[in-house]
């Protein structure tokens, strides 16, 4: 074949590829609780928005890092509304929903207060932190949920920290936990945070947010994180 006919068709093998959309890859917070929820949640925000998006459970200390090195796009996460972006990240103006970040402790204590009390937590849950250290608490910090309520039962630690709905979700694998006193401490915001230099995506990610939201796909996928195990759902406001 002549060198020339033979690079013709190699151009046209390259060119008529079909070129593959960037894919965004959003971290969501590992053993923090409804990890999976919020990763399907948005999961659907992006395909609403006609976004390719891959979703990966990262522990909370290695987010940061991992946005640094761009190895991740952003993240996913439910947090103090309060909270401000770090440099080089910005927030879409619309939340995913909200949750009721409580304190549990059981009915044979009274309410975790002081540095004698232990308060646990999984590690790096910012909100978790300040409110044990406003406390004036003694932090206990584990892995993940599971452990951490292990912990509870076992009277390693004497009260709690968990988003409500992640506790009642919990209650099935945890029956003794289900007379523990409460209090909200907390109205925490799911927030999507992504790379500064992505902000030409917020419009349209902002609108599949709002569209997102007017379905209720949210409370339906809150719906079954209880109900595959049983559990009575929680009361419903719109935004979870």
């Amino acid at each position: 074949m002549p060198i020339r006919l033979l690079a013709a068709v190699l151009f046209f093998l390259v060119c008529s590829q079909p070129v593959l959309a960037e894919c965004y890859r959003i971290a969501t917070s590992a053993g923090t609780g409804a990890t999976g929820e919020i990763a399907q949640i948005t999961r659907h925000v992006f395909a609403t928005a006609g976004l390719c998006v891959e979703t990966v459970r990262v522990p909370v200390r290695r987010i940061d890092m991992m946005l640094a090195e761009r190895q991740v796009d952003g993240w996913v996460q439910a947090v103090d509304g309060k909270v401000l972006p770090s440099d080089g990240i910005f927030f879409l103006a619309r939340d995913l929903g909200h949750l009721e970040g409580t304190l549990y402790w059981s009915p044979e204590d009274p309410e975790p207060q002081g540095g004698k009390v232990s308060i646990g937590t999984v590690t790096g849950v910012s909100w978790a932190l300040e409110e044990i250290r406003n406390r004036g608490g003694r932090l206990f910090e584990v892995n993940d949920n599971k452990q951490l309520l292990s912990m509870v039962v076992n009277r390693r630690i004497r009260g709690f920290l968990l988003p409500e709905i992640t506790y009642r979700h919990f209650l099935v694998r945890f029956p003794r936990l289900s007379n523990y006193h409460s209090r909200t401490v907390i109205d925490l915001s799911i927030r999507v945070a992504l790379r500064a230099d992505l902000k030409p995506l917020a419009a349209k990610l902002e609108a599949a947010i709002g569209q997102t939201l007017e379905e209720r796909f949210p409370d339906q996928v809150w719906q079954r994180y209880l109900e595959e195990l049983g559990v009575p759902g929680v009361k419903a406001s719109g935004s979870w």
